[in-house]
């Protein structure tokens, strides 16, 4: 039907409403919610779909969070389970949300290159701190090592907005990534650094106190996780088409929660724990070793967020396998 189509294929299909509903939403309405997936319509050459492409989907669920569409492409009923279930605990936006004195956590950009609406301003004050390049987010570890960075770029002469809030970012325990996830491995690539350096707006940032330190670490962590994977395919849009860009917006409902609020606080505790002391580890190595040690323990990782979040092996093991193969765009 769609020969040179580059996007995923939804199909819609409801019958005609009752006139005397007004524009109220029946409660009890519904409508098929149909998303076919290439690899068996190219293999036998028609637009096909297994029962597992069909949904039944309540239109006042998805008016009031469309995002379940997004959902329901790849996921069913289970997976909007587990991320129901989680989800209540705690968000990441739950850590910056409310009243700026009360925020446990900021969340926000780096600093502006340019922007026509402020004024630009002498980029002096960065000059005396190392820079995180765009490149240096890409070297495959949880932890950003001194030797990636590099001197504030030279042509960079001037700022937009370079006001304290913007600068506090710059120190401290905080978990750094870009603003495009990764196509090879389609995942978050976050870092944890605590050590002076700055970023420009292409790079965002959750920052936090000192006595977050270990969470901090350890929320770099479940960034890179598969189970963060899995979150991102099944509640980012964009990673399930042609464009890979990733807000702070798409990582602020991710479900991410105190250990005290954990399913079960004391084993939250030990896997805070445990990631905390792995980073530190990888930290303490050469650039050229961390990578492939944090690759080596990647499975180890992977078990400790899924204690965190009181997964069950059963389902950490169905979670992991189908966020690895589900996320597959060949087949969309």
């Amino acid at each position: 039907m769609f020969p040179t189509a580059e996007n995923t294929c939804h199909g819609f299909l409801g019958g005609v409403r009752d006139r005397n509903t007004g524009d109220l939403v029946p409660f009890g309405e519904t409508f098929e919610y149909l998303v076919p997936k290439a690899d068996l319509s190219l293999a036998l050459g028609r637009l096909t779909m297994q029962s597992a492409d069909r949904h039944q989907l309540q239109t006042r669920s998805v008016a009031e969070d469309p995002q379940l569409l997004v959902t329901m492409m790849w996921g069913d009923a289970s997976d909007l389970a587990i991320w129901s279930r989680l989800s209540v605990r705690g968000t990441f936006g739950y850590f910056w949300g409310g009243p700026r004195k009360t925020r446990r956590w900021t969340n926000r950009k780096g600093i502006h290159l340019q922007d026509k609406s402020r004024d630009a301003v002498d980029a002096a004050p960065l000059r005396k701190h190392r820079f995180i390049p765009i490149v240096a987010l890409s070297a495959g570890s949880s932890v950003l090592h001194p030797a990636l960075l590099t001197a504030w770029p030279a042509n960079f002469t001037t700022v937009v907005g370079l006001s304290e809030e913007v600068q506090a970012v710059f120190n401290g325990p905080r978990v750094v990534f870009p603003d495009r996830f990764s196509r090879g491995e389609r995942n978050i690539r976050a870092v944890y650094y605590d050590k002076p350096a700055s970023f420009t707006h292409s790079v965002g940032v959750i920052a936090g106190p000192k006595e977050d330190a270990a969470l901090l670490k350890f929320a770099a962590v479940y960034l890179r996780s598969t189970l963060a994977r899995y979150f991102l395919m099944m509640r980012g849009w964009k990673m399930l088409c042609e464009r890979n860009s990733l807000d702070l917006a798409d990582v602020e409902p991710f479900p991410f929660f105190a250990p005290e609020h954990a399913p079960d606080p004391d084993a939250a505790v030990q896997a805070i724990a445990q990631v905390a002391a792995r980073v530190d580890a990888i930290a303490g190595l050469e650039e050229i070793e961390q990578a492939p040690h944090y690759q080596a323990i990647r499975d180890e990782l992977d078990e400790a967020i899924f204690t965190y979040f009181g997964l069950e092996d059963h389902q950490a093991k169905l979670d992991r396998t189908s966020g690895a193969a589900r996320c597959d765009p060949d087949r969309a």
